[in-house]
C-alpha cells in the first residue's frame, strides 16, 4: 500500500492519497499506476511524474481480480478515463490519409479508404479531451463525424484558436 500526494492535470492544489497498486504502464514516455484509491473507493489511473512525498506503508491489502482493473488499458483510446466509452468516426484527407493509415489508434479500430483517397476511422474512446487533442493535431485534414457533441467541442476549439490568432 501507498500513500502520497498527487497533483491531477484538471486540479489546483494535491490530495493526499492511500493507494492499494495493481498494475503500471507506460504511455506516451509517462509511467502511469493503476491503482485502487481509498480516499475515492475506486480505480484511478496516477502519473507516476505528479506524485510527491511518497511512503509505503506496513499495510497489506489483497490483490483486487484483473477484470476489475484492466478495463483502464481495454476499449478506449489513450489511458485517460471515463466510465463509459463512446464511439468516434473520424474523416481524414487523403492527404492526411497517407500518414495515418495503419496507425494503431485503438486495438479495435477499423479503417476505410473511400474512392477519393480520404480514410474513415472508428474506433472506440472514453474522454473527450484526450481524443480531441490528438485531431486537433491534424487540424483541417479531419474532421470529426460522429459523435455530434465532440464535433461541436473541436468546432469551439478550433474558433477559439483563431480568435488567438486574430482571426
Amino acid at each position: 500500500m501507498g500513500v502520497g500526494w498527487s497533483l491531477a492535470p484538471t486540479a489546483s492544489a494535491c490530495t493526499m492519497r492511500t493507494v492499494e497498486p495493481h498494475h503500471m504502464v507506460n504511455y506516451m514516455g509517462n509511467w502511469h499506476l493503476i491503482a485502487h484509491c481509498r480516499l475515492r473507493g475506486d480505480w484511478r489511473d496516477f502519473v507516476l511524474g505528479r506524485i510527491t512525498i511518497c511512503s509505503v506503508e506496513e499495510q497489506s491489502f489483497e490483490f483486487r481480480p484483473r477484470d476489475q482493473w484492466h478495463p483502464y488499458l481495454q476499449d478506449t483510446f489513450g489511458i485517460f478515463q471515463n466510465r463509459e466509452s463512446f464511439k468516434v468516426v473520424l474523416k481524414f484527407s487523403p492527404e492526411r490519409a497517407r500518414w495515418v493509415s495503419g496507425e494503431v489508434w485503438h486495438e479495435g479500430q477499423t479503417e476505410q479508404v473511400l474512392e477519393d483517397g480520404s480514410l474513415v476511422r472508428r474506433l472506440s474512446a472514453s474522454h473527450g479531451t484526450e481524443i480531441m487533442m490528438e485531431i486537433l493535431r491534424h487540424g483541417s485534414q479531419v474532421e470529426v463525424l460522429e459523435p455530434g457533441w465532440l464535433r461541436e467541442q473541436v468546432i469551439g476549439e478550433m474558433r477559439a484558436g483563431l480568435e488567438k490568432y486574430g482571426g
